[in-house]
Order: C-alpha cells, then structure tokens, then sequence
C-alpha cells in the first residue's frame, strides 16, 4: 500500500492525459483507489512512463493475492505477425518480442533487431536449461543432461544415445540400454551402409547392396577393399602390407609377405626371401578318385609330410627316373631306369651322402655313423627329435611295446600292451617327469618290487591305495610284515643312533635300540598340559589337566568308561591362581561310571592336591591309582 503524501509544488494537467511533475513528488504523488483507465489517441501512447532513477525499477506491479494473483496482461484483436504483445528494448535494438500469432524471439542480431521468425521460439545465442529438454505431453522422449559431462538422447523410454565425459574414459554409446533397436546407416544410393540386426547380433557392412564400397587405410595407404568384384588386401600394393593369420599355437598359420612376394602355411614364422611357397605341414588332396595338378613357379619346401597316391617321378635333362615312386609296386627308387625287382621297396643306385659319413643301402640299413630323425645334426647314435618327439619298440604278434614320449614339459617311458589305455599313455607302467615332479605310473595295475633272494619285497596294491613291506596283502595304508627277531621299522640318525625301533615281537624302542619290554623309552616323556577355569569334559586330547578355580567353582568330567579305552591315564592338579580359590570347589565328575567302585564324583578338591585316575572298562570304570595333597 502506497502512503499517502502531499503533492508539494505539482502541477495537474487533464488536457494531456494525467502529467505529474514537480521537485518533491515523492512516492504518494498520486494515489487511485480503484480502476484506472488510460485512453491514449493514435499519434501517442496511451501510457508512457519514463524515470531516469539508478538501481530502481521504473515500474512495480504488486498483486498480493496468494491463490488468483495475476501480474500483468496485454492483450490485442491483432494475430498477425505486425503485432506485437510485448517488446523488451535495449536502446533501439529489440532484444525479447511476443507477436500476436504466438512467437517468441529472444536475442538480437546483427541488423540490430528481431529477426523474421517462423519457429514458436527464436532463440538468437545460447540456450541453457538444467536437466531436460522433452516433448509437450510425452515424458519418455528428450534430450537430457542428467548430470555435469553427460547428455543423452531419449525416445520412448530407450537411451539410443549416451554421451559422457568423465576425466578418465570418455565415450560415446548408441543403446545404453542394449534393448533391441537397430543401428542403420544409409548413403544416397545404399539403405544399409552399416546394419546392426539387434535381434540376431549381427553387424553388416554393405546389407544386400552392390555398388557399395568399404575401404580401410593405414599408414601404409589402402590395406582393405571390399566392393562388388570382391575383397582386396593391400589394394596400394604396399611392401609392408603382410597378411597374417594366427592360431592357438602358430602366429604364422597363413602368411602373405608382400614385400617377399610369398606365402607360407603353418611355418611359425616369416619364409626367407628365396621361397615363394611354404607349407609347414600335411597337405592332403579334398578327392581320391580324380588327380589334380600344381604348378609351382618358385621353391617348394614341405618340412612335414607329403602324400600321393599315384605316385611321382622326378626327372633331369641328363637322367629319367631320377626319383620314382611305384604306387603298384610300392617301390622307391633313386637313379634306376624302369623299376626295381619286386622283393626291393626302396632302391638307390648310388651313394647316399651325409656330413657324418656315407650310408648305403642293400636291403638292411647300415648307417656307421649317427643317424638323426628330425634333426639335421644328430647328437648320439640315434637321435629323434619332434614335437612330440617320439621312440617305439613293439612287438608285432601282442602289441606289447616299449615307447619314449617327450610331449611338450613332460618327458614319459610306456612299458605295456598298446592295447590298454590311450595309445600305451596308461599302458602297464610308465615312468616321467613333468610338472616339477618325477612320476611313475603302474596305471590300474600293482607295483611289485622283487628280487631273487627277496621274493616278497616291497608291493604297492593300487586299488586300495596300500603300501606293503615283506608282504604282497597290505591290509593298512603303511605295513611291514616280518619275523618276530626281524626289526620290522627303525629311523637312524646321521650318526646311527636308532631313533625309533618297531619289532616283529611287538615292541617299541625310542632311543632303545634293543627294548625288553612293549615300549621302552630311553629319555624324558613329556605330555600335553592344559589348563581350565571352567567347566569341560575330557577326552583323547588331554592327559594332564590343570584346574584355577580362582574365578568359580570348575568340575572336569571324566570320558565315558570303556573298553577301548583301559589304561587310558589321566592326572587332574588344581592350582588356583593368587593361591586361593575363593572359596570354590574343584570336581571330578565320574560320567556314569564308578571311581574305586564308589558311584559318587571326587569332591571339595583343595589347592594344590592332584589326583591321577586310570580307566579299568566299561564294567569296572575308574581306579584313583595315585593322590597328592599339597603342603
């Protein structure tokens, strides 16, 4: 509510509308209360306002109602783009305009003014909002920015884009929300570019088109071309375009040196630069019933096997069947025209040379040197290297054989029938040693260790898991079987003192190396101590038993009697700590049993006293067999 002033040295003009002016207006000029209406006439407005005040506002509008208040509202019959509702200037230049059709344009321009709209929202610079921009009646389509750094774009509920930059990994995902929506990129003459098939996880480059090109560049130019004749690798033909594929084991299973010009096949690592063709391995033909042709226009090295089976013939300018092979024959022959007699598979018509010396072959094999098989440089008589490197000797009739295996980090010796197991790998018997440990294997069989004079030595029964020493029947994990005079165990010292001596008799000597009786120790026994300030049973653990009934009364209570237990001994001493008990008792309960034929628990126990109880069975229970009691 405006207070009410005097007008002080005003003037009042009606013929102009209402025109205040004065030296003390003050802020009660003019009070209305009520309505008031401004009429204006076309050359002028019907209200003008003007004040030239610092940090105040020209004009206050103040509607107090909290439930219906209104501010402000201009309205016109005009809804055309020549009316405007509502300009907000900045000297000439008009920086906010609401037009009668309903647009809104925000910012300047260069011209100096609005300009042409046709959007609902002109927005002439940056436009900021907090977290979401969405679509007028449908929440789950917008463009959000959740957060510092992020921005996503939502429609329907499904992220399709999500963009966020967090100081460590940035990145940019289509689908957050891996639901199934496909990925399509067109050009102008092909509809899938790119196509991700959500549904089948499958990506395609190029989908059903044909003039379509996909090109991969490195810093070597065109590395990969696809188009409609096909795919093209090194299409720049670069010297250091290489074609490579890996395996498991091999890095080089197929190879293309662009440099070298050659290829080579499972040979783990690059050709050399004279070889064109390479095969490190088998090369086997797809059919049998009709030949096929190669034609080799470099070197042909094979470090594996090569199979025909129509045979071949190698010859030279100078020499025809220089190397021939007779498929119905089954003969090899080396510098022989025609073919070798019947009774000869392999026939050299020369010397065979080697860098060790020279072998000749007549029907046997003779080599007076070493003789290698898979090595170029063999090291002792016979020499086999491979991987796996491999030895056999078998019979022919029962398959029984004896085979060397060095299989990558074991190296394994088979004695056996070939017949049992894998391959003689759980044949009769193996030795090896592999994993950081020497093994040996009898397989599903018994290890009997045997000699001449010692028919029943040491035996191993697989099937129980039992050792036996002297016997061919353990019936114990570990047991010796000998004559009542024999020492069935004994451990020695480094100076050969027995430690420990087990007889045939039964007796047990520690440090006695000759005992006279069941167990005879030669040095102090020292048994286990334990100690209780309250309530506990006893049993196997124990057999000293040390009671502080300081805190409170404490009763040990015996195991049952039984008679796999006579004998078993006990020695229960109450020491209270601080030297007295308090006043509390220590008992000794009997568990059912009796105690020196008395069906009643030692009681009322003082400091210091120590009873020893030895069980004598189930039927006749504990014996109190000694009793201290202390000074």
């Amino acid at each position: 509510m405006a207070t009410k002033r005097n007008f002080g040295i005003t003037t009042l003009r009606f013929n102009q509308g209402i025109i205040v002016s004065g030296t003390d207006c003050g802020n009660g000029t003019v009070i209305v209360t009520g309505s008031m209406v401004v009429s204006g006439a076309e050359s002028s407005p019907a209200l003008d306002l003007y004040t030239s005040l610092s940090g105040k506002y020209a004009a206050v509008i103040d509607n107090d109602q909290n439930s219906q208040g209104h501010g402000l509202k201009v309205t016109s019959d005009g809804s055309g783009t020549g009316t405007n509702l509502f300009d907000v200037e900045s000297g000439i230049t008009t920086v906010f305009r609401v037009r009668g059709d309903g647009k809104v344009a925000i910012g300047e321009t260069s011209a100096g003014g609005i300009p042409t709209q046709v959007e609902a929202l002109t927005v002439n610079g940056d436009l900021s909002f907090r977290d979401y921009l969405k679509r007028r009646g449908d929440g789950d389509t917008y463009i959000g920015m959740p957060a510092n750094d992020q921005m996503e774009l939502v429609a329907g509920g499904v992220t399709f884009v999500s963009i966020v930059e967090d100081g460590s990994q940035d990145k940019i995902t289509f689908n957050d929300n891996a639901a199934d929506v496909d990925f399509i990129v067109e050009s102008p003459n092909e509809t899938k570019a790119l196509y991700l098939h959500a549904s089948n996880e499958v990506f395609h480059i190029n989908h059903g088109e044909s003039n379509f090109q996909t090109k991969i560049h490195n810093t070597n130019d065109l590395a990969l071309t696809v188009n409609s004749a096909g795919v093209v690798l090194n299409d720049d033909g670069h010297a250091t375009n290489d074609f490579r594929v890996e395996s498991d084991n091999n890095n080089h299973m197929l190879f293309v040196d662009a440099g070298n010009d050659s290829i080579s096949i499972a040979s783990n690592t690059v050709s050399g630069t004279d070889t064109n063709f390479l095969v490190s391995g088998s090369i086997s033909s797809r059919g049998t019933t009709a030949r096929g042709t190669s034609v080799f226009g470099g070197d042909l090295f094979s470090s594996g096997t090569f199979y025909s089976m129509y045979g071949m013939r190698v010859d030279t300018s100078a020499e025809i069947h220089v190397l021939n092979i007779d498929p119905t024959l089954d003969t090899v022959s080396f510098f022989k025209e025609g073919t070798p007699g019947s009774d000869v598979n392999w026939f050299v018509s020369g010397a065979i040379g080697g860098t060790i010396n020279h072998a000749a072959f007549g029907g046997d094999l003779v080599v007076s040197g070493n003789l290698g098989i898979g090595t170029p440089d063999p090291q002792t008589t016979l020499h086999v290297k491979g991987d796996p490197g491999q030895f056999r000797v078998e019979d022919t009739t029962v398959d029984y054989a004896y085979t060397i295996d060095c299989d990558g980090a074991q190296v394994v010796t088979h004695f056996g029938d070939l017949t049992d197991g894998e391959s003689g790998k759980d044949s009769f018997m193996s030795f090896g040693a592999y994993g950081g440990i020497n093994r040996l294997d009898t397989s599903v069989r018994d290890f009997h260790l045997y000699g001449s004079n010692t028919t029943t030595g040491f035996y191993f029964d697989e099937s129980a898991g039992m050792f036996g020493f002297g016997t061919d029947s353990p019936t114990a994990i570990v047991q010796a079987v000998g004559a009542d005079t024999d020492n069935l165990l004994s451990l020695r010292s480094d100076s050969y003192i027995d430690l420990l001596v087990v007889t045939g008799s039964g007796r047990v000597g520690i440090n006695a190396p000759n005992p006279g009786s069941t167990l005879q120790v030669s040095g102090s026994v020292g048994f286990l101590i334990s100690s209780f300030a309250d309530d506990h049973g006893l049993d196997e653990t124990h057999t000293v038993a040390i009671a502080d009934c300081n805190g409170g009364n404490v009763t040990l209570t015996l195991p049952p009697a039984a008679d796999a237990i006579v004998g078993r001994k006990y020695i229960i001493k109450r020491l209270d700590s601080g030297g007295s008990g308090g006043g509390n008792s220590l008992t000794i309960a009997r568990n059912g049993a009796v105690i020196d034929g008395a069906a009643s628990n030692i009681g009322s126990i003082e400091n210091q006293t120590s009873h020893t109880l030895i069980c004598l069975g189930a039927g006749n229970g504990w014996a109190l067999v000694d009793k201290y009691v202390g000074i």
